[in-house]
């Protein structure tokens, strides 16, 4: 406020000295005005400049981006009447795996998928790879081939197919499994024909703390 008697016009001032009593502009600064120059810059970078519509990410594209999202690929080929087994653990805590995978075989395959499976041993780890290359964030799913000795456990899922199908690969919406903390789960591979089956597998799965 001006002193009495001045003939300054009296203005009301923030805390950052600007005039509150002036037209808003949106310009930077100190203190809330700089905070809300911010804020709206952000927001206004999430708008499509064509459409003027919001611009979104997916949940599991923004994981990518997080560096939460891990995939593993690999082949084999199985032999008359192999199976190949793919051991996926999880951890003990509340950071639950959002997980999806395929099988593919050149001939005609059986594959299970089976949770809460008990193992003489884990088998051969096998790597998952952070799908943001820029990220050193590591998964807290373990994956392995070839466990020992595997038994138990409640089949969730089963499919035998003919030449040239896929087991799974749908979309995430359908396909998207929740696995449980703390649990073992068995893909298990078995080829159908006495002749050599070459398998392509594919696991993708991001990892997020439970309620965030």
């Amino acid at each position: 406020m001006a002193e009495t008697g001045s003939t300054e016009t009296t203005r009301e001032m923030s805390q950052d000295g600007a005039d509150i009593t002036a037209a808003a502009t949106l310009t930077g600064g100190w203190g809330i005005r700089g905070w809300l120059s911010a804020l709206f810059t952000k927001l206004l970078n999430t708008i499509d400049p064509v459409s003027s519509a919001l611009r979104t990410l997916l949940a599991e594209h923004y994981q990518i981006h997080n560096g939460s999202h891990f995939f593993s690929r690999d082949f084999i080929d199985l032999g008359n009447g192999a199976t190949h087994n793919i051991l996926v653990v999880t951890p003990d805590t509340t950071k639950w795996s959002h997980f999806i995978f395929a099988i593919e075989h050149e001939l005609e395959a059986f594959v299970t998928f089976t949770e809460g499976v008990a193992t003489g041993g884990d088998g051969t780890p096998v790597t998952a790879f952070n799908n943001n290359r820029n990220s050193v964030e590591v998964s807290t799913t373990l994956l392995f081939h070839t466990p020992t000795s595997p038994t138990g456990g409640d089949v969730l899922a089963r499919d035998r197919k003919g030449s040239g199908k896929k087991f799974g690969g749908g979309g995430r919406s359908e396909e998207e499994i929740v696995l449980k903390q703390n649990t073992k789960y068995l893909v298990s591979i078995t080829n159908g024909t006495a002749s050599n089956n070459l398998i392509n597998w594919e696991f993708s799965f991001y990892e997020n703390i439970s309620g965030v």
